[in-house]
């Protein structure tokens, strides 16, 4: 499924605004500060579920606003599918909601249900750091792609994940000598 447009509401410096992208190739160009970035990063929130920039949600909200929006529509020429974040603040209108709702085709759904449907990868100038960097900043740019195109990828790593979070706080518990060497046996 091809990217074929993008509507943000409320995203980053962004009140309203609708792109529409060619199905062979789009080309970004404005000047320093001028939101290309952003139009990335929004495709990018529906491609895998999380912001290349920002570490808090509230981040992405327009300054003074409850709520953010960003919604693509992808197809194949024949079928289309509308994927969207809401983003909040955690209050819309003095109720309590979750900072994130997805949904597909209109219909409220799982991030889980939605994350995968775009596929796409960002490469951006720190990405650099890559190619000088340590090994897990390689694996880390690999294993997010690689999670999206396959779940029983991104659940083996999930447990691998868990699994060497336990081991590692079991030698450090080992090394403080609050356990045994012989509990290694098991791992």
């Amino acid at each position: 499924m091809m990217l074929t447009s993008l509507a943000v509401s409320n995203f980053r410096s962004y009140a309203q605004r609708h792109f529409e992208f060619h199905p062979r190739l789009t080309f970004i160009v404005g000047d320093n500060a001028s939101g290309k970035t952003s139009i990335l990063e929004a495709v990018h929130l529906l491609s895998t579920g999380k912001s290349f920039r920002a570490t808090k949600i509230d981040e992405m909200i327009r300054f003074e606003q409850e709520l953010g929006r960003v919604v693509v529509t992808i197809g194949d020429g024949e079928e289309s599918e509308t994927l969207e974040v809401m983003l909040t603040r955690g209050l819309v209108q003095g109720k309590r909601t979750p900072p994130t709702l997805f949904s597909l085709n209109g219909a409220p759904k799982r991030k889980k249900d939605v994350v995968g449907n775009l596929l796409s990868v960002a490469f951006r100038p720190e990405d650099m750091r890559l190619i000088e960097g340590s090994p897990s900043r390689r694996r880390q740019f690999l294993d997010a792609p690689l999670s999206l195109t396959s779940s029983s990828y991104a659940q083996s790593l999930k447990t691998y994940e868990e699994a060497l979070k336990k081991r590692n706080r079991l030698l450090t518990q080992i090394r403080e000598g609050e356990m045994s060497r012989e509990v290694l046996k098991y791992w």
